[in-house]
């Protein structure tokens, strides 16, 4: 249930249509305007759409292997790829995640609506699949719920030198995104712990597909990806 609102994402159009076909032709068409229209205008001198478009093919095999979108991902050149992507934000196409100030990470982005994420990936499924688009949906129900509340938050992910990322950084807590369940969740809390002990956080939140909260371990509790649903 979770996953089939996911692939609808939140645009108005795609979320009320049932018919897969019409969601699919409004997807394509949302795409076709943005590349051609919006990000040139943003752009400006010099835009080149086959560029845009090369970007995301690249972006659609990232997703693929649930990983988040960073410049070491692409091969255009970065000084060229930061000003795309850059236009990709002011369009609203994607929003950047820095790096936490303790961190030694690189700038990561990612997708603003599950729904495009999903329609570039197609009729593709795997892990990497559902943990890429659960990151999105994650995200957004936990900025959301801090708008909602009157304090806006503008999210930082964490990563040290040999580990891999956490995905949110809070004032007291730190929150990784799992699609691993009871097998493979220690391994998981591993870097979570590590940056809860380097950032001197309390808490620890690892989000993962189970049905219910699983009892605090050293400070870890493990909680349902609809937690802030």
């Amino acid at each position: 249930d979770v996953f089939q609102n996911i692939s609808s994402g939140g645009l108005p159009v795609p979320l009320f249509t049932r018919d897969h076909e019409q969601r699919k032709l409004y997807f394509n068409s949302w795409l076709d305007t943005t590349i051609m229209r919006d990000v040139a205008r943003v752009y400006g001198k010099g835009y080149d759409p086959d560029v845009s478009w090369s970007i995301l093919r690249q972006m659609k095999t990232i997703l693929q292997n649930g990983e988040w979108l960073g410049l070491r991902s692409f091969k255009q050149n970065s000084r060229i790829l930061r000003k795309y992507l850059s236009s990709f934000e002011d369009v609203f196409l994607i929003r950047k995640i820095p790096c936490h100030e303790e961190g030694v990470g690189e700038d990561l982005w990612m997708f603003s609506d599950s729904g495009i994420a999903r329609h570039l990936l197609e009729s593709e499924i795997g892990q990497g699949i559902h943990l890429s688009l659960g990151r999105i949906f994650i995200f957004k129900e936990i900025l959301a719920n801090f708008e909602y509340a009157g304090m806006p938050y503008h999210p930082v992910y964490y990563k040290s030198m040999h580990g891999t990322p956490v995905d949110l950084i809070g004032k007291n807590v730190a929150i990784k995104i799992t699609v691993e369940t009871k097998s493979g969740l220690s391994y998981e809390e591993r870097s979570l712990a590590g940056a809860m002990k380097k950032l001197k956080l309390p808490y620890g939140l690892l989000v993962a597909p189970v049905d219910k909260m699983q009892r605090p371990k050293k400070g870890i509790t493990v909680v349902p990806w609809t937690f802030w649903s």
